[in-house]
């Protein structure tokens, strides 16, 4: 796991080795069996799928796509639907510094300090 998710590294990997990652990360065989609100099971598909995720979230990977991101895929990743209607607003949350305290005030006008 080391090697392949922190390290990026391509490795020979077996579907036993992808059920056995699955147990130690506590995903199988509960994702596998229980369900939610009686919608089946929330971990379907092949167990080694999890080792085709490292190609994207490998450390290295992730890394790399920070580094390559623009101004502005940081800005639409960093927002959604909710906030961008939010910062509209004029009675949206907010911080601010005063007198070398940060304050979060609430829309109601309620302070608590941090």
């Amino acid at each position: 796991m080391i090697r392949l998710f922190g390290l990026g590294e391509k490795i020979e990997t077996t579907a036993q080795d992808a059920v056995l990652v699955e147990r130690v990360l506590g995903l199988a065989p509960n994702g596998r069996r229980r369900t939610i609100d009686g919608t089946g099971p929330w971990l379907t598909g092949p167990s080694e799928d999890l080792f085709s995720a490292a190609e994207i979230t490998a450390i290295p990977n992730l890394a790399a796509a920070v580094a390559d991101a623009r101004e502005a895929e940081f800005a639409t990743a960093g927002s959604t639907p909710a906030s961008r209607a939010a910062s509209s607003k004029s009675r949206t949350s907010a911080l601010r510094v005063s007198s070398g305290r940060l304050t979060h005030v609430r829309p109601a006008g309620n302070r608590v300090g941090w």
